[in-house]
């Protein structure tokens, strides 16, 4: 008999209705949920003058009566409590509005402006709203917390306290972003975010020495700041994780009035060159593939014939010219790459492109002080980037201060982040989106890669209160005039929370670089490895398939998260990243292969990000490639992305995975008119699990319902590997998730029981997505059954399966229009 798991004795985030948030009435707050408390306040402080001043030292000194009233914003209807202080003479003004009992935004404005505003050693320079980590009921809580480059890092944990304990556990400087913090059984839960100014709005312990408040503040290298400028942070009620984030990032979007356009790429199947692929720098050329132009039109041609219905492609860094510091030196296809040019080959193949740009060269041709028509602030190659330094520990003050600030960012030589620019000017982007749009370059998605690399490269972007939203600012609008969509790639969260005022960002990268063969390595030739099937998975954070807990923040920001390119076949010789003596003898197994291709490309598929294959001519599987798609290559994705359930961040009780914090089981859901059919994508899991419906949440519509699990590879008809539960979901009758590794990953579907047919509609049994909202337009249901509209291109052949009892399957044609109608009576499937 297998282990119960601790999970039917836990039932995680279940909302309570009447979930209120109370701060009290004094600036002075006392943070509680639900009439228990949480937090309360830490000590207030702020840096002006190369002075920190603080409540804990006693020198930042209120300035007038508490001020209590009420209004209306963005938000909706608030009550307000206002605090002035006098920082060494100069203002600074602290307030919290509560919304509804249900969320605040803390604010700390500079009325006048402040000179002198960065620390030498610290993440942040001001704190308000400040937070003593102590929990006051003593109980345990939970968190959350998106962080590190790509995200990749983002984990959850216990929520750290006591005195002198440092950070609770969630990122603090740069790589933080917005965490979650819950308690035991997860009815309650808070989102901790920056909700302004998100470039420069920090999470970090306070600046003070032995204070050991948590603080959001101005990022500690920001020097000075412009009269009226301010920091707001919300602090968001709710339960669980997925579900308090996805409002949280509803308010925020609602309050900026962001509405994000269609993106090509992630409706339309495309191939990548991206890292990893096989046409990715070093792939060995042959007499007939002399250059990328000749390689990639062959990947057209072959594309063409094995029916891969590839719609664009992502053109990584090889195709432009570098300059310093490996940056971008001109925007335009080199002749060794594209010997006939962009639009030649988008005319050849009929391609959309997704064009990669990375950090600017101190010498790249655009800015005005090398030449060109453009404001740029450029650093010579003796500069530093901020992170790169060694602060000095001793104590400093007044211009010695921020002397050591400038000599520290200034100067030590730091080659891997030295030579860099970066734009300041809006017709540079206006200019460099058109010049490829207006001249037959299909820019469909502009992607800015290495934004962690320059956010943090720079002098100029780590000290100004302004330039890096302005540059991200300037980015968006340049992109939407020309009707292009961005991806950040290497981002951040900080990036990824400033889109929620770039409607034309759609979606960023989430997890880090693919490597073929890099989740587990079988077969193998290296000297001095054994071969091995990868059971022991990849290391926490670069399993780079894995995008669970990513895309949650990208579901509650309406962003799509992009998991990396993949091999569909496992061996490719004479790719980049074979590392045989002989990579053209059949005879030799490289180093280098991808034994879990189809779980890459099943989850490449739950992401509704891209979907992107990388293989090189004449080594793709291409019955594997078309599950994502219909036969026009537009993509089948659910509703929302694949996330990691609430009960993987669970105290106790949750899935087990392999790797910690490389969560096994993913759930999502695909929407059709109001019905949910629920998906489950297993991967990695160390122990059986078992599923209730309280565990997927959002992510399963109440009412009866069946599971079902199994998937094909082959266009065959019939239903012989399909699995149909003995009885109806529920919490008394749960789904038993099985351990898994890689190469045996599990996925599982949820499909509703029609109240008045007693029949369920499956889906496609032949796609990875069976009910997607780009195949299915309705289902109806009757006394007399089921009827369901479909859409695709005509003579498309559609295997769908429907069950009462026992699973029936009916193959039918997708008409002349486009659509066709399926009905099931319980017994046979018909098709018109």
């Amino acid at each position: 008999m297998w282990a119960t798991s601790l999970a039917l004795l836990t039932v995680v985030g279940l909302a309570r209705a009447d979930s209120k948030l109370n701060l009290g009435d004094s600036i002075d707050f006392k943070l509680s949920v639900n009439g228990s408390p949480w937090f309360s306040s830490g000590n207030v402080s702020v840096t002006i003058g190369n002075t920190t001043y603080s409540t804990a030292t006693g020198t930042l000194k209120k300035v007038g009566a508490q001020l209590n009233d009420a209004g209306t914003d963005g938000y909706g209807a608030f009550s307000r409590v206002a605090q002035n202080y006098s920082a060494g003479g100069t203002a600074w003004s602290t307030s919290y509005r509560v919304y509804s009992n249900k969320f605040a935004v803390f604010e700390q404005s500079f009325p006048d402006g402040a000179d002198a505003t960065a620390v030498v050693k610290g993440d942040v320079s001001s704190c308000f709203p400040s937070i003593n980590p102590t929990v006051l009921d003593n109980q345990p809580r939970g968190f959350v917390s998106w962080q590190g480059r790509f995200l990749e890092a983002s984990r959850g944990g216990v929520w750290q306290q006591g005195s002198g304990s440092g950070s609770p556990g969630v990122a603090t400087g740069g790589s933080g972003g917005p965490f979650v913090v819950f308690n035991s059984d997860m009815t309650d839960s808070l989102v901790f975010s920056p909700a302004s100014n998100f470039m420069t709005n920090t999470a970090g312990m306070s600046p003070v020495k032995e204070d050991d408040s948590f603080c959001f503040g101005l990022d500690g290298p920001v020097t000075s700041v412009p009269p009226g400028y301010s920091l707001e942070t919300m602090v968001y009620l709710g339960s669980g994780v997925n579900s308090v984030m996805k409002e949280f990032g509803t308010t925020l979007l609602n309050k900026f009035q962001t509405v994000r356009p269609e993106d090509y790429t992630t409706k339309w199947l495309g191939y990548s060159t991206d890292n990893g692929a096989y046409f990715y720098y070093g792939w060995h050329t042959t007499p007939d593939i002399q250059n990328y132009q000749q390689a990639l039109e062959g990947v057209h041609a072959y594309s063409v014939s094995a029916g891969i219905p590839y719609k664009h492609i992502l053109l990584d860094s090889w195709w432009y010219t570098k300059g310093a510091a490996g940056g971008l030196k001109e925007w335009d296809a080199t002749n060794s790459t594209f010997p006939d040019g962009l639009a030649a080959f988008a005319e050849k193949t009929g391609w959309q492109f997704q064009m990669h740009n990375r950090m600017w060269s101190s010498d790249n041709v655009y800015a005005k002080q090398n030449g060109g028509d453009y404001n740029f602030d450029v650093e010579p190659a003796d500069s530093i980037s901020p992170t790169q330094i060694s602060l000095s520990t001793k104590d400093l003050s007044g211009p010695e201060l921020l002397q050591s600030l400038e000599e520290s960012l200034r100067g030590q030589s730091s080659p891997g982040h030295s030579g860099l620019a970066i734009p300041d000017d809006q017709s540079l982007w206006n200019d460099l989106m058109s010049n490829k749009t207006t001249r037959g370059v299909p820019l469909r998605v502009y992607e800015q890669d290495w934004l962690y690399n320059e956010w943090e490269g720079l002098l100029a972007t780590r000290t100004s209160p302004t330039l890096s939203r302005r540059w991200l600012m300037q980015m968006g609008a340049g992109a939407a005039k020309s009707n292009v969509t961005v991806q950040y790639c290497m981002s951040y969260a900080r990036m990824v929370m400033q889109s929620v005022e770039i409607p034309a960002v759609t979606q960023f990268r989430a997890s880090d670089d693919y490597g073929p063969g890099q989740t587990g390595f079988y077969p193998t030739a290296i000297p001095g490895r054994n071969a091995t099937d990868g059971s022991k998975g990849c290391g926490f954070p670069y399993c780079v398939y894995y995008v669970g807990t990513t895309s949650i923040l990208a579901w509650a920001l309406q962003l799509g998260p992009s998991k990396d390119n993949f091999w569909s076949k496992p061996l490719q010789p004479g790719s980049a990243f074979n590392r045989g003596k002989d990579p053209w003898h059949p005879g030799t197994l490289n180093a280098t292969h991808e034994p879990y291709n189809e779980m890459q490309c099943a989850i490449s598929s739950y992401t509704t990000g891209p979907v992107t294959p990388s293989d090189g001519i004449g080594y793709s599987n291409a019955s594997l490639i078309k599950m994502s798609c219909r036969s026009d290559g537009r993509l089948l994705h659910p509703t929302a992305p694949a996330r990691a359930i609430d009960a993987s961040f669970a105290l106790a009780g949750g899935p087990q995975p392999r790797v910690n914090n490389v969560h096994a089981v993913m759930a999502t859901h695909t929407d059709i008119g109001g019905s949910k059919w629920s998906h489950v994508l297993v991967i990695g899991l160390k122990e059986d699990f078992l599923l209730t419906p309280q565990h997927l949440g959002d992510d399963v519509a109440p009412g009866p319902s069946i599971a079902w699990w199994g998937y094909k590879l082959s266009a065959s008809s019939g239903a012989s590997n399909v699995t149909l539960a003995k009885e109806p979901f529920t919490a008394a009758a749960p789904l038993k998730i099985a351990a898994c590794g890689y190469s045996n990953f599990g996925l599982y579907h949820v499909a509703p029981i029609h109240p008045l047919s007693k029949a369920s509609f499956l889906g496609e049994l032949g796609k990875w997505v069976p009910v997607s909202e780009d195949r299915v337009v309705s289902v109806d249901d009757s006394v007399s059954g089921i009827t369901v509209s479909i859409i695709g291109e005509p003579n498309e052949a559609v295997e769908l399966a429907f069950a009462k009892g026992t699973v029936t399957t009916g193959l039918c044609t997708i008409g002349a229009s486009g659509t066709a109608t399926v009905n099931y009576d319980g017994q046979t499937v018909t098709c018109k």
